[in-house]
């Protein structure tokens, strides 16, 4: 009899099962479980503008009792997007903890090293705060539900859920506007979030884009191997479309290293046509490409009338041959 009721978990071959939902705070928090995974990774990614038109991407990665990888980049005072900006030297590595105060997750650095900046970031349903010390201080309001997939199979499978936040404040004491993503990485047990994604990457894009007029469009775009491929779109209104009519045509850069990074990506999402170019200059040279190429951009609507004020349009595409079925040569 009681055997009867001990059922063998559902297969779904890693078929992404996508969609919003409502933040809560307790979706973060290191002790959350979700279809039996727990997570693994945090990453906060944010692409920012400043008063001089430069770009700045800041990324850092932890999970629940250290952070492994700061960087701060920009495509302009000397630097490029692929090398590190000076001062990167003094964000924090090393042990974080974690703790509930009031309606807020805030995680934070522990330990005072010398030459380095203290690290503390909170996160509530509706806002955020991210500071490292001397270097920068952003603070951002929500701009769309969560985002989330969820790819189950035998181990347990994997997923990834994303919370975007509009931001402003300071980068190295210039004035900055822009995006950021607060994602948590979720897998089985026993399997790390990056060695499924590593399975399966093939193409990722991360799109933010505020317009002239106050609108705005929000998107995570996923073309991977298998049936982990989606595109959730939102605006400012909210969620606008999930769908898995997702269709993908890249142009590979010229010369050198390069000629694995996109120069041009053209989607069809349920039906609507995106382009997505690089804005960087092409100052790609660094470093050399190994297993995916990473470039930030912007996209948007092909026939889109709006003018961009500011965006993002990050994207994660593999330097292998997985990615030469879809690439094309246009005029």
């Amino acid at each position: 009899m009681g055997e009867e009721l001990v059922r063998e978990r559902g297969d779904f071959n890693g078929q992404a099962v996508f969609g919003f939902c409502k933040p809560t705070l307790e979706a973060s928090l290191p002790a959350a479980s979700w279809y039996g995974m727990r997570i693994d990774l945090y990453s906060m990614n944010a692409v920012l503008t400043d008063e001089d038109g430069h770009l700045w991407y800041v990324l850092r990665f932890h999970d629940h009792a250290h952070s492994p990888a700061f960087r701060l980049r920009t495509n302009g005072y000397g630097g490029n997007l692929y090398s590190e900006f000076a001062g990167v030297e003094r964000g924090y590595i090393g042990p974080v903890k974690h703790r509930v105060e009031g309606d807020a997750h805030i995680i934070e650095s522990t330990l005072p090293l010398p030459g380095r900046e203290p690290y503390y970031f909170s996160r509530s349903v509706d806002r955020m705060e991210w500071s490292e010390g001397d270097l920068f201080s952003l603070t951002g309001v929500s701009i769309s539900p969560t985002m989330a997939f969820v790819a189950p199979d035998t181990k347990g499978g994997w997923g990834f859920t994303s919370n975007p936040f509009r931001l402003e404040g300071t980068i190295m004491g210039r004035k900055v506007r822009g995006f950021c993503e607060f994602g948590t990485g979720w897998a089985g047990l026993g399997v790390p979030f990056m060695q499924p994604y590593a399975e399966a990457r093939l193409h990722w894009m991360i799109l933010a884009n505020e317009y002239e007029d106050g609108t705005y469009d929000i998107a995570h775009i996923s073309f991977m191997m298998g049936e982990n491929r989606f595109a959730l779109i939102a605006n400012e209104k909210g969620p606008v479309m999930a769908t898995r009519d997702v269709k993908l045509e890249v142009e590979l850069d010229e010369g050198g290293n390069r000629a694995r990074y996109p120069k041009a990506v053209h989607l069809e999402l349920g039906g609507e046509k995106w382009r997505w170019n690089p804005a960087d200059d092409s100052k790609v040279n660094l470093p050399p490409v190994v297993g995916a190429a990473s470039r930030e951009g912007y996209a948007q609507r092909v026939g889109d009338t709006r003018k961009l004020a500011f965006g993002w349009g990050w994207l994660n595409t593999s330097g292998d041959s997985r990615i030469d079925p879809y690439v094309i040569n246009r005029p």
